[in-house]
């Protein structure tokens, strides 16, 4: 009948109109729920910003996944120890580029009328509350992971990125990309690979770094020579490109000195 006729239409576009709701609804949420940098709320964003990239990869976590996957109600420690360094980059006014697994990659941008020193502070506090976090997590998981030694690998460079909109369908995803003259995001995981094969030591905290980039270091840290472990070693990354290379032992006590 007409009626029902009139009455399915109506019913029809009432579904239409919730299912349009819904899903403008869910991409708003998805927006809100992205962690979106101060450099991505100016009304005209940079062409070009230049920082301290820094990769850090929690070494053996395919151990704490496979805990994890025998015992659902077992503490996941590789997303505990995510969630705290990210929330301490944070602190530290760094832009999370990435955070899958058992790595994050954060940059601390060097801000407008800040002296260079106090970018490399804010990098090195982050690395000791990095140390603190494995301290807690080593003693809390002595028992369950026996013998199970907590450690990590870090590279860090200096580069330069670019903050823009990402277009994924009909939603807008803040993203970086590299700027200027440098490859930054494929440089700092060239350096992080390059740490599997320069470090033989499980216990030590390597940080591999440009060897042009730990020279400037030191100028503005003297007292970090004494963690110097080699510098300008000449490495061979893909494609046969050589590396200048240095490495720092990182571990916990140079994070802990006021530099």
């Amino acid at each position: 009948t007409f009626f029902s006729y009139r009455m399915g239409y109506f019913i029809y576009t009432l579904l239409m109109i919730y299912l349009m709701t819904k899903e403008f609804v869910l991409r708003e949420e998805i927006i809100r729920k992205t962690p979106v940098s101060r450099f991505h709320k100016m009304p005209n964003l940079l062409e070009q910003v230049d920082g301290i990239i820094v990769t850090i990869d929690l070494k053996n976590s395919e151990i704490l996944f496979r805990l994890r996957a025998k015992n659902s109600s077992s503490t996941d420690y590789v997303s505990h120890w995510r969630n705290e360094t990210y929330q301490h980059f944070i602190e530290q006014r760094a832009v999370i580029l990435s955070q899958a697994g058992d790595e994050i990659t954060a940059f601390f941008a060097i801000e407008s009328l800040e002296d260079e020193k106090a970018v490399y502070q804010r990098v090195f506090d982050s690395l000791e509350h990095y140390d603190q976090c494995l301290e807690g997590f080593q003693s809390e998981c002595a028992v369950k992971l026996f013998n199970f030694k907590f450690s990590y690998r870090t590279a860090i460079i200096k580069g330069s990125l670019r903050p823009y909109w990402e277009e994924l369908g009909e939603t807008r995803v803040p993203s970086w990309t590299e700027a200027g003259t440098t490859t930054a995001l494929v440089d700092v995981h060239r350096y992080l690979e390059m740490e599997k094969s320069l470090n033989t030591s499980a216990d030590l905290h390597m940080a591999v770094i440009p060897a042009e980039l730990l020279d400037h270091i030191l100028i503005l840290y003297p007292q970090v020579k004494k963690k110097v472990l080699f510098s300008h070693a000449k490495q061979t990354g893909k494609h046969n490109v050589v590396y200048d290379v240095s490495a720092l032992n990182i571990g916990i006590s140079i994070g802990r000195q006021r530099l």
